[in-house]
């Protein structure tokens, strides 16, 4: 059986500004908004979906990178401020 994540919401104060910020370190890119969600899509396809929730637990989530994809992403991490 092949079994695929299409999607998955991902809950944030500001959809818009949180989707730029992992796509920015992710070198990935956001998508147009699809209803009232803000996706970023992954190489295999499948979307984050931010959608604006003001109060929600803590998530996790696990992505794969290459080593040199690792190093850029940590260089782009390190170039931010929180």
């Amino acid at each position: 059986m092949t079994v695929e994540l299409i999607h998955t919401i991902v809950p944030a104060r500001d959809p818009q500004v949180s989707a730029q910020l992992l796509a920015d370190i992710l070198g990935l890119s956001i998508e147009p908004p699809v209803a009232h969600f803000t996706p970023v899509t992954l190489a295999n396809q499948a979307t984050l979906d931010y959608d604006r929730l003001d109060d929600f637990e803590p998530h996790h989530y696990a992505f794969m990178l290459s080593e040199q994809e690792f190093s850029a992403a940590l260089a782009r991490i390190r170039g931010t401020t929180h």
